[in-house]
């Protein structure tokens, strides 16, 4: 089977489970429905996607609950019970494993880990192309000095990361490097974010507005490469952010994580974007936990 009909038959899967998220799904229905085996098609939907067919109906279903959650008055049980879990005790243990705290503290604002996974695009299926998925370890040594602009953006929409690249460019050279750091989650699904450049180039700034400063910490970091066009970097993050399963010596850690590119880059098909995601080094007891 060729890569296109591998990523159309999962994509296949896909449409499926979505038209019929809230309904009972096993791996035997969805591959009755799309054809082949069960194991064949868990096995092509890892490879292709990253996850298990499970795994991503899970996601996609804590996703929803969260959203539900954020943007309606229902309640705890009846998402729960939509979301096909058997009690409101099960889907609270699900939605805090995944998402780090309980479904009412997430209603009530409380800060979290949520990555939200939506529907799996062709376009998103196919990323995996243009990315390097075995990352280099790399120690920042000191603080990197950065200085910039912040702001806020819909999660969902390259549109307004973007406007943030192009108000940068407007400030500095295309040739300088710029460094994206994630913020605080907001309301809505939004983030807010820096996008800044080396604080030594601050003597070169145009324009009269006052830059924000901000700093990539030291410490050690997993530094992934993604290839390909901008609109599909938010889709290797994604990616990263569910797949990615570090080895038994390093964790994933507190500090906030990086996207390193050229600002000549920003706009081209070829977009070389190294994702900085921030890890530990851990101590025997805690690689056994």
């Amino acid at each position: 089977m060729n890569v296109d009909a591998r990523i159309h038959r999962v994509h296949r899967a896909v449409v499926y489970v979505e038209a019929r998220l809230f309904e009972p799904l096993t791996v035997d229905r969805v591959a009755n429905a799309v054809g082949g085996s069960p194991f064949h098609l868990q096995r092509l939907f890892t490879d292709v996607y990253g996850i298990s067919v499970a795994g991503y109906i899970r996601a996609r279903r804590l996703s929803e609950s969260a959203r539900m959650l954020r943007d309606t008055h229902k309640t705890v049980l009846s998402i729960a019970l939509r979301c096909q879990y058997g009690s409101q005790a099960a889907f609270t243990r699900a939605f805090t494993k995944y998402i780090g705290v309980s479904p009412a503290a997430y209603r009530d604002g409380a800060e979290h880990q949520l990555t939200e996974v939506g529907p799996a695009t062709v376009l998103e299926l196919c990323h995996r192309d243009n990315l390097e998925a075995t990352p280099q370890l790399h120690w920042q040594h000191e603080a990197r000095p950065l200085v910039g602009i912040w702001g806020e953006a819909d999660l969902a929409c390259i549109d307004d990361f973007t406007r943030q690249q192009d108000a940068l460019a407007q400030r500095f050279s295309d040739g300088v490097e710029a460094v994206g750091l994630g913020g605080a989650m907001l309301p809505g699904g939004r983030i807010a974010f820096f996008l800044g450049v080396d604080a030594y180039h601050r003597a070169c700034a145009s324009g009269p507005d006052e830059l924000a400063t901000a700093s990539l910490p030291a410490g050690l970091y997993a530094i992934f490469t993604h290839r390909g066009a901008s609109e599909s970097v938010r889709h290797s993050i994604s990616y990263f952010a569910q797949t990615w399963k570090p080895p038994d010596s390093i964790r994933k850690d507190d500090r906030p994580s990086a996207e390193v590119f050229r600002l000549a880059q920003r706009r081209s098909e070829s977009l070389d974007v190294s994702l900085w995601i921030a890890v530990h080094r851990c101590e025997p007891e805690e690689a056994l936990a």
